[in-house]
């Protein structure tokens, strides 16, 4: 087991993927509804905070900063540290293809601030927006929209005008 502080303060038990979790990977239909990412999130915690074998509802709750982070940490535990990339270029004049290796270990993880909530006050209508950050629940939202894109992550993010 590894034990790991999540960018919103939280302890997080992992275990290493089976043989199961990378299957669940392989489907198609889970990985576009966004299932297998909560189902190999859901099998591979062991403990979340005080919460032994947490449940679907407690997974989906964290902050997506919260759900990347276990996820490369997951990969780093189960498959090592160290991801060969393969980059090409979009010009469509080069199309050059980059070779890149990115070590797991050395990415820089930001911490979460203290506030989970945060007001704008529009500048037009003088209304006061309440928005938060995204989480396992509103990026299933935004998965199930037929085309999502930044602006819709966007608008998902508001809690009350």
């Amino acid at each position: 087991m590894y034990t790991f502080e999540l960018p919103s303060g939280i302890e997080l038990e992992l275990r290493e993927m089976t043989g199961a979790e990378e299957e669940l990977l392989t489907n198609q239909r889970l990985i576009r509804s966004g299932e297998a990412i909560n189902q190999v999130l859901r099998n591979c915690f062991v403990k979340l905070g005080d919460k032994t074998d947490p449940d679907i509802g407690e997974v989906m709750n964290l902050l997506s900063g919260d759900r990347l982070f276990s996820l490369v940490r997951l990969r780093q535990i189960s498959l090592g540290d160290e991801v060969e990339l393969e980059l090409s270029c979009p010009n469509t004049a080069c199309r050059m293809t980059n070779y890149v290796t990115v070590n797991l270990e050395e990415l820089k993880v930001t911490p979460y601030g203290e506030e989970r909530e945060f007001a704008f006050k529009l500048p037009g209508s003088k209304k006061a927006v309440r928005f938060g950050y995204l989480d396992g629940n509103k990026e299933k939202r935004l998965a199930s929209l037929r085309e999502p894109n930044i602006t819709s992550a966007m608008l998902i993010r508001i809690l009350d005008i």
